[in-house]
C-alpha cells in the first residue's frame, strides 16, 4: 500500500513539474508573440512617436551584466493597475564598483535602499530615506563644496500635450514605481538613480554616398549615423550625456562627442552651457570647411524627449532622454574623426542591427529628412 502511494506521490511530482514547464513554455510563447507585435506596433506611421515605447528591452531577459532571470511579464501584466499576486521580481542593484559605471559615475550611484532602509548614504551625502525628494528638483552640496542638483522629476507625457506626469510610489517601501509598468526586476538595476535616469542623447545624420553619389533606393537618399562601440554590450551607442546636476548637460554632449570622436579632451564648457550652445557647436563642424557667408547644410532638430526602452529598465528605475538630430547635407564636417575603428558611420534603416535605441526613434528621424527607411 504504502508504495503504490509513493509511486502515486511521485508521478504527482513529475505532473506538477511538467505542468510548470509548459506554464513557462506558454509564457515565453506569449512574450515572443508580443515581441512581433510591438514591432509591427512601431512600424505604424499613423501612431504618434510617445505611443510606441511597449517594454520590450525593458523585459528581456537575462537581466544586463547579470545572469538573473527577469520575472515573466505579459503584456496584459505590465500595468500596474492590473492585479498581479504571484509578481515575485529578483532585485537587482548592483554596486557602483560594477564595470557598468564609468569612473566619473560612481560617486553619483546611488545605494541599495533595502540595506539599510533608515539611513543610506547618497554620493558624498549621507540622506534618511524619506529626504529622497521624489518628482522634485533639489540642490545640495557634495563633500568637496561643490552644487549638485538632482532633479528626480519626470519627462514622460501622459499625452500628445507633453504635459509631464508624476509618477507614483511603491505603498510600502516609499520608492518610485516605473511609470510604465512591471518589468520584471526590482531595484536600481545598472542605472545610476533610484527613479528617472535623464540623459541628452545626439544622432548625428549624413547622406549615405558611393563615390561620390548618393544612395538611392526607391527614389529616396540612406542616412548615416555617426555611432560609437559599447564594449560591454558589442552594440552601438549614440553620443550621450547623462544628466548627474554637477555640469550643463548640454555642454557634456559636446566633450563626450570631443573626446569619443575626435579623441580629444580639450574641451571646456560652464554650467551656463546652453542648448543654443549646444547647437552651434555641433553647427561649427559644418561651418569649418566653407565661407561664412554660404549656407552651412546644417540642421538641428529635437526629435524626442521622454521614456526609453532599456535593457537597465527596473520596477524602480528607468531611463529617460531627449533626443536631437544634427544633420548635415554635406560629408565634409569631422575631418578628425577617429581612423581606430571605435567610430563608425552606420546605415539608418528598418533592417539596422546593433543600435542601443528604438526603431521608432530612427524611423522618425528618416521621416523628419524623407530619407529611406523600410
Amino acid at each position: 500500500m504504502q508504495k503504490d502511494i509513493d509511486i502515486l506521490r511521485k508521478s504527482l511530482r513529475h505532473i506538477s513539474d511538467r505542468v510548470v514547464t509548459s506554464e513557462k513554455l506558454l509564457i515565453d510563447s506569449q512574450i515572443l508573440l508580443e515581441k512581433i507585435h510591438s514591432t509591427i506596433k512601431q512600424e505604424n506611421k499613423s501612431l504618434p512617436i510617445y505611443q510606441k515605447f511597449i517594454h520590450i528591452l525593458s523585459r528581456e531577459s537575462p537581466y544586463i551584466y547579470t545572469n538573473e532571470a527577469r520575472f515573466p511579464v505579459t503584456e496584459k501584466y505590465i500595468p500596474w493597475q492590473v492585479s498581479f499576486d504571484l509578481y515575485d521580481p529578483t532585485v537587482i542593484s548592483l554596486p557602483k564598483q560594477h564595470d557598468c559605471f564609468q569612473d566619473s559615475e560612481r560617486l553619483f550611484v546611488e545605494p541599495d535602499l533595502d540595506i539599510e532602509p533608515s539611513v543610506t548614504p547618497m554620493t558624498d551625502i549621507t540622506t534618511p530615506l524619506t529626504d529622497y525628494k521624489w518628482n522634485q528638483v533639489v540642490e545640495s552640496q557634495l563633500l568637496d563644496g561643490k552644487n549638485i542638483i538632482i532633479d528626480r522629476t519626470t519627462w514622460i507625457a501622459t499625452s500628445e500635450d507633453k504635459i509631464s506626469s508624476v509618477y507614483r510610489l511603491d505603498k510600502q517601501l516609499s520608492i518610485p514605481l516605473n511609470p510604465m509598468g512591471r518589468t520584471g526586476v526590482r531595484g536600481r538595476g545598472a542605472l545610476i538613480r533610484w527613479g528617472p535616469n535623464k540623459s541628452i542623447m545626439a544622432v548625428i545624420t549624413r547622406w549615405k554616398k558611393h563615390h561620390d553619389q548618393f544612395t538611392v533606393i526607391d527614389g529616396q537618399r540612406i542616412l548615416e549615423t555617426l555611432v560609437f562601440e559599447d564594449k560591454y554590450t558589442s552594440g552601438w551607442k549614440l553620443p550621450e550625456a547623462k544628466i548627474l546636476g554637477v555640469e550643463s548637460p548640454y555642454g557634456v554632449i559636446c566633450r563626450n562627442f570631443h573626446e569619443f570622436a575626435l579623441k580629444d579632451s580639450d574641451f571646456e564648457h560652464s554650467f551656463s552651457f546652453e542648448e543654443g550652445d549646444m547647437i552651434e557647436y555641433f553647427e561649427s563642424f559644418a561651418r569649418a570647411s566653407i565661407s561664412t557667408f554660404e549656407p552651412t547644410g546644417f540642421k538641428s532638430h529635437m526629435v524626442y524627449r521622454g521614456y526609453i526602452d532599456d535593457l537597465r529598465n527596473t520596477d524602480n528605475a528607468w531611463v529617460e532622454a531627449e533626443i536631437w538630430n544634427f544633420h548635415y547635407d554635406s560629408n565634409i564636417p569631422f575631418p578628425n574623426l577617429r581612423q581606430d575603428g571605435v567610430a563608425i558611420w552606420k546605415d539608418v534603416t528598418n533592417s539596422s542591427r546593433g543600435f542601443l535605441i528604438q526603431t521608432s526613434i530612427l524611423r522618425e528621424i528618416a521621416r523628419i529628412h524623407q530619407a529611406f527607411f523600410e
